[in-house]
């Protein structure tokens, strides 16, 4: 039964379901912006779009080393600009948050 409900909800969501998930783009989306400008006004918008795609996924076998080869970092080196992209990505939607709360 509550599977059937499940299922319901992701073909007729509520209107309160769809408001959530709604804000909750437009925080990340706003975010990602964010992210994106303060890159490009360092100078960075390459690295930021060589980067990106970790944002919202883990790394497979090989990525890093593939990754790293081709902006010329170590894979040492591209693990931490990932970590520092992820940790001020999360303190960007905390921002936005704050600004709709």
């Amino acid at each position: 039964m509550l599977e059937q409900c499940e299922a319901a909800l992701c073909i007729h969501p509520s209107p309160e379901i769809v408001f959530d998930r709604l804000w909750a783009r437009t925080v990340l989306t706003q975010a990602a912006r964010r992210l994106r400008e303060e890159f490009a006004a360092r100078g960075k918008a390459a690295t930021y779009e060589a980067l990106r795609e970790w944002l919202g996924r883990e790394a497979g076998p090989g990525d890093y080393a593939r990754a790293a080869a081709a902006l010329g970092l170590t894979e040492g080196a591209l693990a931490a600009a990932i970590c520092r992209l992820r940790q001020r990505f999360r303190e960007l939607i905390r921002q936005e948050v704050a600004q709709t709360v």
